[in-house]
């Protein structure tokens, strides 16, 4: 998640946003680090949604401000980032929870509302020894990326710096 924030961070430092951040633009360079791929492509791209399930999937990760593909702006890739955080924790497609019916973020604040907080992870995750406060941490900064009010999401620079303290600790 480092990684690919990393890219968005300096993606966004060039007044640009990526604008079609999703799980399957984000692959592991051969040092296990994140990066995204498709920079760009969105100016390029009609963008007149379709009735096609493809279009209908890159919508899920898109957020809820966003009409038009040449429009994404940073905070909209933040929200998109916040999906794969969640993504990442819950071990949930956004993909497989909307042919259910369930919104992603929905659920997981849903959850944590409800202060079942350990109910959300994947429970890969929480089968590594000591990683229960950095998976709270990692969730918190999930949901507030994916703020509805693009104005009350943190910036990249700041979801970088707190993934690295995260990391650190």
């Amino acid at each position: 998640m480092i990684g690919v924030a990393k890219g968005l961070g300096h993606i966004h430092t060039q007044n640009l946003a990526h604008g079609n951040i999703k799980s399957s633009n984000v692959f592991m360079n051969s040092e296990g680090y994140g990066c995204i791929s498709e920079a760009g492509l969105p100016l390029l791209t009609n963008p007149v949604v379709r009735a096609d399930s493809s279009a209908r999937s890159v919508l899920r990760y898109r957020a809820p401000e966003v009409t038009d593909t040449r429009r994404s702006t940073p905070e909209s890739d933040i929200y998109s980032f916040g999906i794969l955080m969640l993504e990442t924790l819950t071990g949930r497609s956004i993909m497989d929870d909307r042919k259910e019916g369930i919104d992603l973020v929905v659920w997981v604040n849903d959850v944590i509302s409800k202060q079942w907080t350990g109910e959300v992870f994947d429970l890969e995750l929480v089968k590594t020894p000591n990683v229960e406060a950095k998976l709270l941490q990692m969730l918190q900064l999930g949901t507030s990326c994916t703020a509805m009010v693009p104005a009350k999401r943190p910036d990249m620079v700041k979801v970088v710096e707190t993934l690295e303290e995260i990391e650190r600790d």
